[in-house]
């Protein structure tokens, strides 16, 4: 397989509109949140490694109290409990109304968004399409909005 990256997005501490950080303005160090119950990527994802080295950079523990997924949709539903935090691709936390972010320092901490195309296999004339339309949009900053999920 070979990975053909289309843009580095942004990754920011979400919560629910209703949990008590979600009106902090001050910077919240992110070791200060290791002990509060936290929605992380699965231990097999790069976010995830990134996260782990940056909570090792700080001398934190990575947190105890936690549930690990990929799913947008259960990180979406988990979140609605009021009490969790998750970290997630800025695009995707800011097109949902009962999210926001903290203002946690997260700037060593990226994601690469990419393809993965299999080797020595040309892509059918629909498929180079969709690559050449997502690498226009990804060029361009993608500035509309994330469809609603």
């Amino acid at each position: 397989m070979a990975r053909l990256p289309l843009y580095e997005e942004r990754v920011q501490v979400f919560v629910d509109v209703e949990h008590p950080l979600a009106a902090a303005i001050d910077p919240i160090p992110l070791a200060s949140l290791s002990d509060r119950p936290w929605i992380l990527p699965g231990s097999d994802t790069a976010l995830r490694g990134e996260l782990e080295e940056e909570f090792a950079r700080l001398r934190a523990p990575l947190p105890a109290n936690r549930v690990e997924t990929t799913n947008v949709l259960t990180v979406r539903e988990l979140l609605r409990d009021r009490r969790t935090l998750a970290v997630l691709p800025a695009l995707i936390g800011n097109s949902h109304d009962n999210l926001v972010s903290l203002p946690v320092d997260l700037a060593s901490v990226s994601h690469q968004v990419g393809l993965s195309l299999a080797v020595g296999r040309a892509l059918s004339p629909a498929a180079a399409a969709f690559v050449h339309a997502l690498r226009r949009v990804a060029a361009e900053g993608l500035t509309s909005p994330a469809p609603e999920i």
